[in-house]
């Protein structure tokens, strides 16, 4: 590599073509321990948004990812990491936070310059808990918590946890259900704080689960985001009780998070912490809604009681995503100007199933497995995909290498639906990655793998 002055002195004599030029450039990789829970839709959410690239000048950035379980922490496993990230699990302080050693490891990391991203589960496993210990629910969080964020939460069973039990979850919309009316958790309206997070004033929705309200001890707390409306009021749902024949409606459930904080970051030791009442990752943020209580079943073949549905349309499905990623790099350390640009930039990959899936000559089989199991395809395989609605190139990589595949747009919605016909395949294990470029030339993928056996007939026998 030539150096700048030489380069310089080249091109004003003009010997060489600029283009011809590598101009040096700087990488950086952001390692990320996803903390392991059993949501795999929502794990799939996080990371997407630690699928990305971005440019700075001559820099260019990235993170990278591991999953991590109880025992890799207890293990010492986090040292290898720039930030521990834990999304939507109450396991992290009802059952992992009840080990001290456990609990020792995470502060650790963090007092010694590791960051912290919490999301609904993981913002109460950060905090202080709850400010009393009135009854057993609270004590048990209050042991498990990690204390690292000076907060106390305010998420009571009976009142905003109701909001995450009582949902219809058989009629949740699906990623490709693209032009709606949705069904899905409600969003919640807050205000924005302007911070090198989210540099932006005014009103934002969030997709909510029942996440906690967040009250600041003054110390090093910058709160991000309050939230502006009461649940109870806005969208009301009941406890209801089945006597004699039919349901009858006992009460309003209360909640009271209304100008509490929904989100803040904060200094460990030498860490950087930022914590989610809400969920910055969730890809169903609606414009509009309504609740809709209704019979039906709050765990696919459970028993038949009264749920709710938020139903209504939506903002993009990235609508949020350049939040988390800037929160993570931000615990990582990265200066304000070295922050990924709040950019939707985005992919979803649907087929072959990242989660795993049987395909019999083009019909799914769902194999509800986790993320990375490949998929068996009998037959043609074909490739179907979401993007954010910024997308300007998309490339498609077989086992590493570009492939010339006809990508066409099929329906465009709260996302982009695309279909790409790949070229002949040859039986065997593969791994598909899609790359989806915005005009600056940030990119975010999506990557799956499946098992091909293409000779295949209606009688089930290889050709």
């Amino acid at each position: 590599m030539p150096s700048i002055k030489l380069v310089a002195i080249i091109l004003l004599l003009g010997l060489i073509p600029m283009n011809l030029i590598e101009l040096p450039s700087e990488n950086t990789t952001i390692k990320v321990a996803v903390y392991n829970y059993p949501d795999e839709f929502n794990k799939r959410q996080v990371l997407m948004a630690l699928r990305y690239t971005w440019k700075n000048d001559n820099e260019i950035f990235s993170f990278s990812y591991d999953l991590v379980n109880l025992s890799d922490v207890l293990k010492g496993k986090l040292k290898k990491f720039d930030v521990l990230i834990i999304a939507s699990s109450a396991k992290s302080y009802l059952v992992d936070g009840q080990n001290k050693k456990w609990k020792e490891e995470v502060r650790k990391f963090v007092r010694n310059g590791g960051g912290f991203l919490g999301i609904c589960g993981g913002a109460i496993a950060a905090s202080r808990g709850f400010k009393d210990n009135f009854t057993a629910f609270h004590r048990l969080v209050n042991r498990g918590v990690l204390r690292i964020a000076d907060v106390y939460v305010n998420d009571d069973l009976l009142q905003e946890w109701q909001y995450l039990f009582r949902i219809g979850r058989p009629s949740l919309s699906k990623p490709d259900d693209l032009k709606g009316p949705f069904s899905a958790f409600p969003s919640l309206n807050t205000t924005v704080l302007p911070s090198s997070i989210i540099p932006v004033g005014g009103f934002r929705c969030f997709g909510w689960a029942g996440g906690p309200g967040m009250y600041a001890i003054p110390r090093k707390i910058k709160p991000l985001l309050i939230y502006n409306e009461e649940p109870m009021q806005t969208k009301p749902i009941n406890f209801w009780l089945f006597w004699n024949g039919e349901w009858i409606k006992l009460r309003k459930i209360k909640t009271d998070i209304k100008n509490s904080l929904a989100a803040v970051s904060t200094t460990y030791g030498k860490g950087r912490v930022v914590i989610y009442g809400v969920h910055p990752e969730y890809p169903f943020v609606f414009k509009n809604g309504t609740i809709k209580e209704h019979v039906g079943r709050m765990i696919p073949m459970g028993p038949k009681q009264m749920v709710y549905n938020y139903v209504g349309y939506l903002h993009n499905f990235s609508y949020n995503i350049w939040i988390v990623r800037r929160s993570i790099a931000w615990a990582a350390g990265l200066d304000e100007k070295e922050l990924p640009p709040c950019d939707e930039t985005s992919v979803w990959i649907l087929d072959p199933d990242p989660c795993g899936a049987i395909y019999i000559l083009g019909k799914m089989k769902k194999l509800y497995g986790k993320i990375g199991t490949p998929s068996l395809i009998l037959g043609k395989p074909s490739l179907r995909f979401l993007t954010s609605r910024n997308a300007k190139m998309i490339e498609i990589y077989l086992d590493g290498k570009i492939l010339d595949a006809n990508v066409s747009l099929m329906e465009e919605g709260y996302a982009d639906l695309y279909m790409a016909e790949l070229p002949e395949i040859c039986n065997g294990f593969h791994i598909l990655k899609v790359r989806v470029y915005d005009e600056k030339g940030n990119f975010a993928e999506g990557i799956t793998s499946f098992y091909l056996i293409k000779d295949y007939n209606e009688s089930g026998r290889n050709e």
